[in-house]
């Protein structure tokens, strides 16, 4: 995952997304940045788009340190993410 780009560019992995979830108004993006402190926040962010312009958002990921550990993102990190 450090190979991957960071965000805005993306990735190039199929997400496997059931075919239930796969419609013209739902969008997935994998998303990957580079802290400042080194760590790497992966994250896929969910996007449902509705009538006039809304839409629901949704992310889940995870954090890794240098050192391999892995820690869920903050509320902080979900904020910057939708």
């Amino acid at each position: 995952m450090r190979k991957w780009p960071d965000y805005p560019a993306i990735p190039e992995i199929d997400l496997q997304v059931p075919e239930e979830l796969r419609d013209q108004r739902s969008v997935f993006t994998a998303m990957k940045d580079t802290l400042p402190n080194g760590d790497v926040r992966v994250a896929v962010q969910y996007a449902r788009h509705r009538f006039f312009g809304m839409s629901d958002m949704e992310v889940s990921g995870f954090i890794i340190s240098a050192d391999g550990k892995q820690r869920e993102l903050s509320e902080k990190d979900r904020w910057d993410l939708t």
